[in-house]
C-alpha cells in the first residue's frame, strides 16, 4: 500500500508541475497537486472496492450478475478528471 501511495504523490507531483510549468513558483501549485492525488486515491479505492465486491461475489449463475452490478454501481462513483 505505502507504493501505491509514493506512486500517487510521485504522479501528483507531475501532473502539477505538466500543468502549472516544472522549476516555476506558481501560487495554485500545492491546490492542483492536491486535487489531482485526492481523486487519484479516490478512484483507487473505488476500483479497489469494486474488485472486492467481484471476488467475493458468486462466479456464476443469475447471481454473478447482481454482484456485477454492484462492482458497476460502484465504479460509477469514480470522479471525472
Amino acid at each position: 500500500m505505502n507504493d501505491e501511495i509514493i506512486k500517487l504523490t510521485e504522479a501528483a507531483d507531475e501532473y502539477a508541475d505538466t500543468k502549472l510549468g516544472k522549476g516555476e513558483y506558481h501560487p495554485d501549485w500545492h491546490d492542483v497537486r492536491d486535487t489531482y492525488f485526492y481523486r487519484a486515491a479516490y478512484n483507487k479505492a473505488i476500483e479497489d472496492a469494486a474488485n472486492v465486491t467481484e471476488l467475493v461475489g458468486p462466479q456464476d449463475g443469475s447471481l454473478k450478475l447482481v454482484t456485477s452490478g454492484f462492482a458497476q454501481a460502484i465504479r460509477a462513483l469514480e470522479m471525472k478528471p
